[in-house]
């Protein structure tokens, strides 16, 4: 064929062309041409797909990579400890666009500093989703490390939305056994870990925030009383109390809302509310709603 084109050419030269030599010949090119310039467009889009899927791959292994370190180190109320000291450790930045979902210390005591802290976050949207694990340890500055890409759809709402388990939980959450992380989108991938936690029943979560709190003002003292709330499989350990102002968070206390927890060292004359909330070997619950305020005196 090009040999044809090249005669047609040549006696161009000599005699010039006919319409239909011309026509022939552009039409003759245009066959050639027309799948190669195809085959580098479907290649191209094969090179994109089998990049997705590589990269998709390459999240999955690091998210297998350090996930499973995390559960494996965390103790027994070390999952989503609400304390002082660690409620703030390596914090999300709302302002930067930041979702927590969910937070590992290390085998250490909780309200200690100078322990071992991995966050799970959610950023972006759409395409530009991510999930970056924060690690602290200490004073030491916060390591990022993105561990999952690209997950969402273009035109798609944010990035924790395409964070949720087939049981409608958003994840990664834990339960008395184990944890799992479950990544949604264009590609699909799920992890389960084991937890290091005895005692517990399968499917058991950390208690429900108590309701009904209200308090009895005394000399430099309340008594604060609740409702016990439900412990959804795994028995209450104990109860914490957190008097405003000061934020002052005191417990564990053993023993019922019925009975009570007397609160010491408080100011004559000054307006308090309080909250409670439990925890069983899976960790502390939410708080509940704050009391009425009671003003303690002689």
């Amino acid at each position: 064929m090009r040999g044809w084109i090249a005669r047609a050419v040549a006696r161009r030269g000599q005699r010039g062309s006919t319409l239909i030599e011309i026509l022939v010949a552009t039409t003759l090119m245009a066959i050639v041409m027309v799948p190669i310039s195809m085959a580098v467009v479907l290649g191209w889009r094969t090179v994109f797909g089998i990049q997705q899927q590589l990269a998709s791959s390459a999240d999955a292994q690091l998210l297998g990579a350090t996930f499973p370190a995390d559960v494996q180190s965390a103790g027994a109320t070390g999952v989503n400890p609400t304390d002082a000291v660690n409620v703030n450790t390596c914090a999300a930045s709302v302002a930067a666009g930041e979702t927590p979902l969910i937070m590992f210390v290390w085998d250490e005591d909780l309200g200690v500093s100078n322990q071992s802290v991995a966050r799970y976050l959610a950023t972006g949207s759409g395409t530009d989703s991510k999930i970056i694990r924060r690690f602290c340890k200490g004073n030491d500055p916060a390591e990022d490390q993105v561990v999952a890409h690209n997950f969402g759809s273009a035109g798609t709402t944010p990035a924790q939305d395409y964070t949720l388990g087939s049981n409608g939980k958003t994840t990664p959450q834990c339960d008395a056994t184990s944890c799992f992380f479950q990544i949604n989108g264009v590609y699909h991938f799920r992890l389960d870990v084991d937890r290091r936690v005895p005692g517990a029943a399968p499917g058991a979560f950390v208690p429900d925030a108590p309701t009904n709190v209200h308090a009895i003002g005394g000399n430099n003292r309340a008594t604060v009383y609740w409702t016990d709330p439900a412990d959804n499989g795994a028995p209450i350990s104990g109860y914490y109390v957190e008097q405003t102002p000061g934020g002052i968070k005191t417990g564990p206390y053993s023993t019922t809302g019925t009975n009570g927890v007397q609160i010491n060292g408080l100011a004559n004359g000054q307006s308090y509310t309080f909250r409670v909330l439990a925890a069983n070997v899976l960790g502390p619950g939410a708080y509940s709603s704050p009391s009425g305020a009671v003003t303690p005196g002689p």
